[in-house]
């Protein structure tokens, strides 16, 4: 199950933080769907053809994935919706 998250635009940054946080500058998102639910082992099965998790159950989340893994996986589940 999806929700649609409203786009907006809000203040990141600080001017008083670490350098990589500065300055404050103004950033616009894009509306966007997302999952109401975590992704269980058995959807990224479903979609990847393999679980990473080292904790095995169909309904716990999956885990031990990265920012790459998740972007190849979200690919993956448009495809099977276009």
């Amino acid at each position: 199950m999806f929700v649609w998250i409203e786009g907006g635009e809000f203040d990141m940054g600080s001017n008083n933080g670490r350098d990589n946080e500065k300055p404050v500058h103004r950033v616009k998102v894009d509306g966007f769907w997302m999952g109401v639910y975590p992704v269980t082992q058995s959807e990224w099965e479903n979609i990847m053809g393999y679980n990473p998790s080292d904790l095995k159950g169909a309904h716990l989340p999956v885990v031990r994935i990265s920012w790459d893994m998740c972007e190849k996986f979200i690919g993956n589940l448009n495809k099977r919706y276009e």
